[in-house]
């Protein structure tokens, strides 16, 4: 029914050709790309006032290529940036820095309106994304769909599928996204550890999204299970879901769950290594967005223009 693209600085041409790819096979499916606008967003993207509209930008200038994708009609095609904020106060004010949890918010969000639930089948929803960022957004996504989040949609309504925007994965994936960051290979193992980490924190907490609980206390965006077990099951996620259960030092579901924390723990450890040891580079290019461009982000993206700049909105320091 949809393709969503949770937009982020990251590969945004990657990702628009396979949703073209997909959108080729699925001629009935919109295309929704949400995201606002990052403290590393690309200077357009930063021009645009968010992510969404610089892969729409490239999504329409792949579609005035002649061949197959011209078939694609740019009307299956809606962006949600930070300029769907009324006026530009409010865009300063907002400070919405378009991460995967903002950008779920957003899409649940319209598809409370424009994809309402049907009686006889979930809607079924791919979300295209980079292979190492593909556990984040599908933990984030099934989170915001078994939590108390108000949504008219559940996971009894939404079938969700991640695909990965590159053709391989493994380790000729792990070539390929080192290939793309070759002017500074240090950067992959620390955006890749720095998922881990980030993945780290969101599932750890007193509960998992329970209603109720006093304000202040730490909360699981989700639970392990959602980004380390690939064959989870509805009733696993219905259970967790129903008894809010604590997650942080949880007990492990299943044999199969303990054999993953297991490997976990020793990823994490890995993982603490490669931030500790690239974290002060990484903060010093980071800490200019051309240099960012320059240096990081990967080279088939829109790349950098060097003397141009862009002021810093709310939310965008380090």
């Amino acid at each position: 029914d949809v393709i969503v693209v949770l937009s982020n600085w990251y590969d945004r041409v990657t990702k628009v050709r396979r949703v073209l790819e997909i959108a080729g096979r699925h001629p009935e499916a919109s295309i929704v790309l949400i995201g606002g606008r990052g403290r590393l967003s690309s200077i357009r993207a930063a021009e645009l006032d968010g992510e969404a509209h610089a892969t729409l930008a490239h999504l329409l200038v792949l579609l005035e290529i002649p061949g197959e994708l011209g078939s694609i009609s740019t009307d299956r095609v809606v962006a949600i940036s930070c300029n769907e904020c009324p006026t530009p106060e409010l865009r300063q004010a907002c400070g919405c820095v378009g991460n995967s949890g903002f950008n779920t918010d957003r899409f649940l969000e319209w598809a409370d309106v424009s994809l309402p639930p049907l009686q006889d089948r979930p809607r079924h929803v791919v979300f295209v994304e980079e292979s190492f960022l593909m556990r984040r957004v599908t933990a984030t996504v099934l989170g915001r769909l078994s939590g108390s989040f108000s949504y008219r949609h559940n996971l009894s309504t939404l079938q969700v599928s991640v695909v990965n925007s590159r053709d391989v994965s493994g380790k000729a994936g792990l070539q390929a996204v080192m290939q793309a960051h070759n002017r500074m290979p240090a950067a992959v193992l620390h955006l890749m550890a720095g998922e881990a980490l980030r993945l780290e924190r969101y599932s750890t907490g007193l509960n998992f999204l329970s209603p109720g609980e006093p304000k202040g206390l730490p909360m699981a965006l989700f639970p392990k299970s959602f980004f380390l077990d690939d064959n989870i099951t509805r009733a696993e996620i219905d259970r967790l879901a129903y008894v809010g259960r604590s997650i942080g030092d949880a007990k492990p579901v299943s044999l199969s769950m303990s054999e993953s924390l297991r490997q976990w723990a020793v990823l994490l450890k890995a993982a603490r290594h490669f931030d500790g040891q690239w974290d002060e580079s990484m903060r010093r290019v980071s800490a200019s967005r051309q240099l960012f461009w320059k240096c990081v982000a990967p080279e088939d993206t829109e790349g950098w223009t060097g003397a141009q700049d862009v002021v810093e909105a709310p939310g965008e320091a380090w």
